[in-house]
């Protein structure tokens, strides 16, 4: 009787063990599917959201004081709905080293410095048919008597929806914009970029020792203490210092539209390091230009490169050697004791 008990005591243990894992089977493919499902909805969902595009993404514009410019901003409607557009001008600003743009969205009539919604003639709304692209004109003024210098804004356009009481509501979620930098010349403008960074960088540790040759990155960081947004160029070079032969040439900022540095800001330019062999020293070379009367600007650094297996190989003759000068003289000795005894014995 005892024996039967427990025989099915152990039944009922394998049969909740049994349950137990099939629940959690159930619960980890349930799971699998939601996290799956969900990154898929909600992306279906932002695209579907915005259903507005436009072009050019970025605008630049030279424009004398006293001249008036008109440039074009297309948008078009990717839905299957008519949208009405409100079009705003708004300032923007660089985020962090980045420069990606960050707008502002605050539409009072306060201005900064570089603001470019003050010269910006106001834009009426816009009406977009499924499918439909219109072209909008942004007519730019410049006063006669306005100093040189940089200005900048971005033309954004949000879908907006009458209400009952006639008044118009912006879905702010759903706007895009296109950006404008306009370049005034004049005795006030003032061009000073500086080369305010400059190294070799590793999962986004500034080193000049590193155990490994790839993922390595030469990244220059310029700031721009003028009142122009300004446009570095120029060129990297790697040379292996055991050689003495260049074995990279990067371009920097070689892009369409290159990448502006905005007055007050800075921003980081980031190039790959793909000719580095497994040992050796580097000298990297950064040689840049900028502005309209081309100014340059410079600097150099070194860094070592060893990979794991290069340091087993130095520990490894390290230690031969070690070994080499400890028993040699061990060695040594014992031979001239074996052949001092074999001279005695061959005596007597």
């Amino acid at each position: 009787m005892l024996l039967s008990r427990i025989d099915n005591l152990k039944n009922n243990i394998r049969g909740d063990e049994m349950i137990r894992r099939y629940a959690v089977a159930l619960v980890a493919l349930i799971s699998l599917v939601v996290f799956t499902i969900s990154p898929i909805y909600a992306a279906t969902n932002n695209n579907q959201g915005s259903g507005l595009r436009v072009s050019p993404v970025r605008t630049d514009l030279t424009i004398n004081p006293g001249k008036t410019q008109t440039t074009y901003v297309s948008i078009r409607n990717l839905t299957t709905t008519k949208v009405i557009l409100q079009v705003f001008i708004n300032d923007f600003s660089a985020s962090g080293n980045s420069g990606n743009p960050a707008l502002n969205i605050n539409n009072t009539n306060t201005y900064n410095p570089h603001s470019l919604k003050q010269f910006v003639s106001p834009i009426n709304d816009v009406t977009v048919n499924p499918g439909q692209t219109q072209s909008i004109p942004v007519v730019i003024k410049i006063p006669a008597n306005n100093p040189g210098g940089g200005y900048y804004g971005a033309v954004r356009f949000a879908p907006a929806t009458n209400t009952p009481d006639s008044k118009k509501t912006v879905e702010l979620t759903a706007s895009i914009a296109s950006l404008i930098l306009v370049r005034v010349p004049g005795p006030g403008i003032k061009e000073n970029l500086n080369l305010t960074g400059f190294g070799v960088e590793s999962n986004n540790q500034t080193s000049r020792l590193f155990y490994t040759n790839s993922g390595l990155e030469v990244v220059s960081t310029f700031t721009n203490q003028g009142n122009v947004q300004e446009e570095p160029f120029g060129k990297v070079s790697v040379t292996n210092d055991i050689t003495g032969k260049v074995v990279q040439y990067l371009n920097i900022n070689d892009v369409t539209p290159p990448g502006n540095v905005l007055p007050d800001s800075s921003r980081t330019f980031s190039l790959k390091l793909n000719k580095l062999g497994s040992i050796g020293k580097y000298t990297i070379m950064g040689n840049y230009g900028y502005g309209n009367n081309g100014q340059l600007l410079s600097a150099k650094t070194t860094i070592y490169v060893i990979t794991p297996i290069w340091i087993v190989a130095l520990l490894s003759i390290v230690i031969l050697i070690i070994a080499i000068i400890w028993f040699t003289p061990k060695l040594f000795r014992a031979w001239y004791r074996r052949s001092i005894r074999k001279l005695n014995s061959s005596k007597g």
